[in-house]
């Protein structure tokens, strides 16, 4: 659906209202498994929860961390979920940034404070079901091939990564192909059309996956 000189405003009212009131009460009644949890580098996991209405299971909600780290925090994921974390001040970004561990760089870009930032991480990291998991990332954030492959090799069942390349290798990929000009793929949960879809609607049946247990 494409409609010229409309504002931007009135775009992401309509895109907003579409998904709330149409796209998304016909997918919550086709979602099957509700108690999971998405371990994702970035936004995307806790806005695909926040659209499904699933209460967010998960310590990776309104942060981001990069992919070097990601994989590091996936594959020793007991240890950094009983791990402290402390701030790293005066960054200059302009939100919190916490230190996990000894090495992990959490950027709660989506915070207004350190201290909420990790008093909600607190709170949901006692809620992940350790038997229903599911990961996410994309090649952003220093995800080079090596990044991949190694994602692709851990011993976990359910787990997804958008790419703007190609890599039939790996069967984790989702190929994202109309970025395969860019270095990476973008913020994918913006808006792709007038029809309530955000942009990774076009690749994965998110409640399929997740009823894929």
């Amino acid at each position: 659906m494409k409609i010229k000189n409309v504002p931007q405003y009135i775009k992401i009212y309509l895109n907003e209202f579409l998904r709330k009131n149409i796209v998304m009460p016909k997918q919550r009644q086709r979602l099957k498994n509700t108690n999971f949890s998405v371990i994702s580098s970035n936004c995307n996991g806790a806005v695909m929860c926040h659209d499904l209405g699933i209460q967010f299971n998960s310590p990776t909600v309104n942060l981001s961390m990069n992919a070097e780290d990601y994989l590091k925090f996936i594959k020793n994921l007991d240890y950094y979920l009983n791990a402290e974390i402390v701030e790293k001040k005066d960054t200059g970004l302009g939100y919190p940034i916490g230190i996990l561990g000894d090495n992990i760089t959490l950027h709660f870009i989506h915070y207004p404070s350190f201290e909420l930032a990790v008093l909600k991480w607190t709170e949901r990291k006692q809620r992940i079901n350790k038997d229903n998991l599911f990961f996410m990332m994309t090649d952003r954030d220093g995800c080079t091939e090596d990044t991949i492959k190694e994602f692709d090799n851990l011993p976990y069942k359910n787990k997804l990564i958008f790419t703007a390349k190609p890599f039939p290798q790996y069967k984790s990929v989702i190929f994202c192909e109309e970025f395969k000009d860019d270095d990476c793929v973008p913020i994918l949960t913006s808006w792709r059309n007038l029809k309530g879809e955000r942009l990774y609607d076009r690749y994965v049946d998110f409640v399929t996956w997740l009823n894929n247990t």
